[in-house]
């Protein structure tokens, strides 16, 4: 995450707050923080480290130790996972959607295998309909049209310029979930705030498919 203390060996460096960072507790407490700002828990160790070197940087500034160096860690990892968040949705805002294309690994290989993973993927996203209800009927939609290949896509629904099958489906399924505001009119123009509303709904429910995922994943494993 942050390479400017890479020179530094801090896992040699004897500080009680950055000791405490390298027991399991300190990978719990990062996976624990993670869950709460809804991210990957694979970015655990991602986190500890970020920590760390947070916790490190402290001491150097302060000629005393802390009096509860657990403490001082904790904080150093709600303020790891949280500046993580906010990069994450800063990505979230600024990237169109519309203009890229799904990133290696973007699509999980376990969604071709419809029934392995669908359960607990529409588990976890009727769990959160009441959340932001368009984004789960996005969501189950898509889950609909990539695991089940034979329901076919609604004539008249908005379809990208260009693009993979898997454009085509998601904007099928937000458009079907009621986000008709994202797309233009009958012979309407495709103009910069349409665009702008497309991507960030896009990318809403392009994150809470991937949680769904993660999550029956993870159900799956118990």
């Amino acid at each position: 995450m942050d390479s400017r203390a890479d020179a530094v060996d801090i896992t040699a460096v004897d500080i009680p707050a950055v000791v405490w960072l390298q027991s399991p507790a300190a990978a719990r407490a990062a996976r624990h923080a993670l869950e709460r700002l809804r991210l990957p828990t694979g970015l655990a160790d991602d986190v500890v480290q970020e920590a760390a070197i947070r916790a490190w940087r402290q001491a150097a500034t302060h000629d005393d130790a802390p009096e509860h160096p657990e403490a001082v860690a904790r904080r150093a990892i709600h303020h790891a996972a949280t500046d993580l968040y906010r990069r994450a949705r800063r990505r979230v805002v600024e990237t169109d959607l519309d203009d890229v294309t799904d990133p290696p690994g973007h699509q999980p290989p376990e969604m071709s295998l419809p029934g392995a993973l669908e359960d607990g993927c529409r588990r976890a996203t009727q769990a959160r309909l009441a959340r932001r209800p368009w984004v789960g009927a996005a969501v189950l939609n898509e889950l609909t049209f990539r695991l089940h290949p034979d329901v076919p896509i609604p004539d008249g629904a908005p379809a990208p310029d260009a693009g993979t099958d898997d454009h085509r489906t998601s904007w099928a399924a937000l458009w079907l979930a009621g986000r008709t505001e994202c797309f233009p009119g009958d012979g309407g123009s495709d103009d910069a705030a349409t665009r702008q509303r497309r991507s960030r709904s896009l990318a809403a429910a392009a994150a809470e498919l991937r949680l769904a995922v993660e999550k029956a994943v993870a159900e799956g494993e118990r």
